[in-house]
């Protein structure tokens, strides 16, 4: 009798450690996806930097004056947040939003976060644009 009740001890002991196992197993899933996800950011980041965000805003409007300003946010645990806004005053519409789009496809590593568009009233197709574009990069 007390071998019986001690093989079913046994028994819900080991399905108890092969749900624990399939657990850690599902973490440890989990864990390396999240390090595929911040390998790829890492390589990205080097990618496209603020002075080629810059270029490819000018190439687009040439003549038009691009202000830029950088922000950045330290998030902890060797990360960053970087956040570039740009400034375009009396710009082609058309073209700038054709870069925008092109970038917001090639993401990561910059991520279009805001846009301000204001018409202008002197130049028909042209406009006053604000974009901040924001990416995920490794400290320093």
């Amino acid at each position: 009798m007390k071998t019986v009740a001690m093989l079913r001890a046994r028994a819900v002991q080991c399905r108890d450690r092969l749900q624990q196992l399939e657990q850690l197993q599902m973490i440890e899933e989990r864990s390396q996806r999240a390090e595929g996800a911040r390998a790829m950011v890492r390589a990205a980041a080097g990618a496209a930097g603020e002075a080629d965000l810059e270029a490819r805003l000018k190439a687009v409007s040439p003549g038009v004056r691009v202000e830029m300003r950088r922000r950045t946010n330290a998030l902890g645990d060797g990360w960053t947040v970087c956040e570039n806004e740009f400034e375009l005053e009396d710009a082609p519409l058309e073209p700038v939003l054709e870069a925008v789009t092109a970038l917001e496809q090639e993401r990561p590593p910059w991520r279009l976060s805001a846009c301000d568009i204001r018409a202008s009233a002197s130049t028909p197709g042209n406009g006053h644009v604000v974009l901040i574009l924001t990416r995920l990069q490794p400290e320093g």
